[in-house]
């Protein structure tokens, strides 16, 4: 494991580049100063220099998201989206070089779409697809929208949600571009909150077409989605909680957007499901954070590691510098089955934590076990996967 705490920025987003490396995107500096803030890492997640802060290019930091995605051009070069001071969105777009120097940052504004929330890479041709929670300045608007625009931000399609899932309010807060099956076309998913009090998820084709929408009251929010290896669609949030507090959620739906299994994760306090990463058995690693009295209440970064069942292989529960609050807001899995997190804490600063595929646990990198007996060790994990139904058996 290692991890990186970073002065004066908040870590708002990774992707995974083709290099085998990554790269991480934010905000540096506050108010009228705030200015968007990237750097890469190399394939051992090493940080290749202090970043670039892009100075130029004024943002509306009154309110998040901040720069809440990062995507990878096909000629290498780094876009990321944000909300520029006059509420629509900006796409900028800045090469990063091997030795972690930016060259020069190009933006350019789509209008019509309010607050950015996510954005990933047109599967269909160049371009990207973004969605906008809508409004200007703290007012997050009606309806949110999914945009498409070609190449480096021309041609832009500004599709409203709300004829496609109805409601007074849509707030998307995610959104991926879903292959097609058997049934159902190639598109996006969009996911969020609609009317304030319960899940949505819309999904369409690569025009923006609605197919459907799903409401789903077991969230107050979906934070975020992503394509699941058994077919369907994996999504967290935090459920709507009451007088004891909220709990993480993560559900598993099917490629119509019902509901297959869901699992709830925290307590007693408030705890919330913020970004999800997904492994090719179906296990996943979700990030947030979790609500301590300690002895002031105070928030923690929090990481669940289950499998495909939900059943909890490892935790991460740390404040990262108490007493300031810390949260965990985007992950990636890494090829050797490890994950590379995200997280911000008070100050600000951001952190990033690489961990090795048993996080927390007492088993090293190579899969051996260091304090504890070698059943117990694997047994934690489960890693036969011959077991139907998720149970551990006897490990010899």
């Amino acid at each position: 494991q290692s991890e990186e705490v970073i002065a004066d920025r908040v870590a708002d987003t990774l992707v995974a580049l083709g290099d085998g490396g990554a790269a991480m995107a934010g905000v540096a500096g506050t108010g009228g100063d705030a200015r968007a803030w990237v750097t890469r890492l190399d394939a051992a997640s090493e940080l290749l220099g202090d970043g670039c802060v892009l100075g130029d290019l004024p943002m509306e930091t009154t309110c998040p998201p901040g720069v809440p995605a990062l995507v990878e051009r096909d000629d290498g070069a780094l876009a990321l989206v944000y909300g520029d001071p006059d509420g629509t969105s900006a796409l900028l777009f800045v090469t990063v070089g091997a030795d972690g120097a930016c060259g020069e940052a190009t933006s350019v504004s789509i209008p019509g779409t309010g607050h950015p929330r996510d954005m990933v890479a047109r599967p269909d041709q160049p371009g990207f697809a973004l969605t906008s929670s809508g409004g200007t300045g703290c007012d997050d608007g009606t309806h949110g929208t999914l945009t498409l625009v070609d190449g480096v931000g021309g041609s832009p399609t500004v599709i409203s949600l709300q004829p496609i899932a109805g409601g007074t309010e849509t707030k998307p807060r995610a959104l991926v571009a879903v292959p097609a099956t058997e049934g159902s076309p190639a598109g996006y998913a969009v996911a969020g909150q609609i009317d304030g009090a319960a899940g949505l998820v819309v999904r369409t084709d690569l025009a923006g077409n609605g197919l459907w929408s799903r409401t789903h009251g077991a969230f107050d929010r979906i934070s975020d989605v992503k394509n699941h290896p058994h077919g369907g669609l994996l999504l967290t949030g935090w459920d709507l909680g009451g007088e004891e507090g909220t709990s993480l959620l993560v559900m598993h739906v099917d490629d119509d957007g019902f509901e297959l299994n869901t699992w709830s994760y925290g307590g007693p306090y408030h705890d919330h499901g913020r970004s999800l990463a997904v492994m090719p058995d179906g296990g996943f690693l979700v990030v947030g954070d979790v609500e301590s009295d300690n002895p002031v209440v105070i928030r923690d970064r929090w990481a669940v590691r289950a499998n495909r069942w939900g059943q909890v292989l490892w935790t991460l529960d740390d404040a990262l510098g108490q007493p300031d609050n810390t949260w965990g807001t985007d992950v990636i899995g890494l090829p050797d089955g490890g994950f590379l997190i995200a997280g911000t804490k008070g100050g600000p600063a951001s952190t990033l934590t690489r961990t090795d595929a048993w996080g927390e646990t007492a088993c090293d990198t190579a899969g051996a076990c260091a304090d504890i007996a070698l059943d117990t060790c694997l047994t934690d994990l489960c890693l036969d996967a011959t077991c139907e139904d998720g149970a551990c058996g006897t490990t010899t």
